[in-house]
């Protein structure tokens, strides 16, 4: 019987040794790497870049579209976490000849996040996640309308100085451009005819979008009120107007 639990304790100690020699040789080195990899570091971008080894959260900051290059998938191996935190579009695009969600391209429109995983074996990435976050726009929602009485033939309505547009004109439209606001939103554009009436407006922006695809001629009639909604998606204003208030 002594025997018997001397070779037990060996037993147990043994193990115990061969655990504790599995933990520190193979376990640990094998957490510290997945976390490496998860982890990795943060870069902030502020002009269109190709991704390096080491990224891992990447955070576009800028009013202009940029382009983030992804590498090889052979090259990238681990989880790439990247967020629009700009004013404008976000293409992530993948390596030559690669594609991503099966496209070459994804773009991301502000304050977007896709969690993006290299496919090896397919040379592909996959997107596990995307969403986009609810942030605070700078945008003047229930403020005043922003006012103004058109003079010149060009139209200029700036979208990030408030969501409403109240506009007179006084002369022929034959350009119209817009400025974006900060976020995707519903807006608003009232067009009243001056007491001459009679004024046209044209030259809308491509990126507007009427409904039935079809150009709006507003109402002529003197003093003549239309008003027009717009749905913003970061990209296109899709729009619809209601016409003849008087």
């Amino acid at each position: 019987m002594p025997a018997l639990a001397a070779m037990r304790r060996k037993f147990v100690d043994e193990s115990f040794s061969s655990i504790a020699k599995f933990i520190n040789r193979e376990l640990v080195p094998f957490l510290y790497d997945l976390r490496q990899r998860v982890d990795g570091r943060t870069i902030r971008i502020t002009e269109s870049t190709t991704m390096e080894l080491a990224d891992e959260v990447v955070i576009a900051s800028s009013a202009s579209a940029l382009t983030y290059t992804l590498l090889s998938v052979e090259r990238a191996y681990r989880i790439v976490r990247v967020k629009n935190d700009g004013a404008g579009l976000l293409t992530v695009a993948a390596f030559a000849g690669e594609l991503v969600r099966g496209a070459s391209s994804i773009t991301l429109v502000q304050g977007a996040v896709a969690v993006i995983v290299p496919e090896v074996g397919e040379s592909a990435w996959e997107v596990i996640t995307s969403y986009v976050l609810d942030r605070t726009q700078t945008l003047t929602f229930g403020a005043t309308p922003q006012t103004q009485t058109v003079s010149t033939a060009v139209l200029a309505i700036d979208w990030s100085a408030g969501q409403k547009h109240n506009i007179t004109l006084g002369v022929n439209v034959t350009s119209v451009t817009f400025t974006a606001p900060q976020g995707t939103g519903n807006f608003m554009l009232l067009i009243r005819q001056d007491s001459t009436g009679g004024r046209t407006v044209a030259g809308w922006p491509s990126a507007v979008k009427w409904g039935g695809s079809s150009v709006p001629v507003i109402t002529a009639a003197a003093s003549a009120i239309d008003v027009v909604a717009f749905y913003y998606d970061g990209a296109n204003y899709w729009g619809i107007i209601s016409q003849g208030f008087g």
